[in-house]
Formats: structure tokens, sequence, C-alpha cells
């Protein structure tokens, strides 16, 4: 089985086995973080609330999407 390491002390180094994994938005990298920390399901509503709380929720939900999708 392939192992996700996800570091972040000194820096933000996320990595699957021996590969390191780059991201190109920072809220797709913060969203994989959060769920990897809170270890809970959270609902759609909930994390596009969070992270993008003055967008309307149709908005928020298409990125969330594309931060899922990333």
């Amino acid at each position: 089985m392939v192992r996700l390491q996800i570091k972040t002390l000194g820096g933000v180094q996320i990595s699957l086995g021996s590969e390191g994994i780059k991201f190109h938005r920072n809220k797709s990298l913060a969203l994989l973080i959060y769920l990897a920390v809170t270890g809970e399901l959270t609902p759609r509503e909930t994390l596009a609330t969070l992270f993008w709380p003055e967008t309307a929720q149709d908005r928020a939900f298409a990125n969330l999407s594309k931060a899922i999708w990333e």
C-alpha cells in the first residue's frame, strides 16, 4: 500500500510513496490538510462556507469541486 505523508512543520510537504505532490492552488492544499487533521466527514456545505465565506453558495460549491478535483 502506498503511504500518503503530510508534513506541515518547516513548510508543507506532501508525498505519495516516494513521489512529491505539488499543488497549484493554496486552497486545495488547505482543504487536504484540513480534512487530514480533522479526520472526520465534513458536509460540503460546511467546507464551502469555511473556505469561501464571502462567496455565493453556488460559486463556493463550484470552487470546492475544483479544489477536490485537484
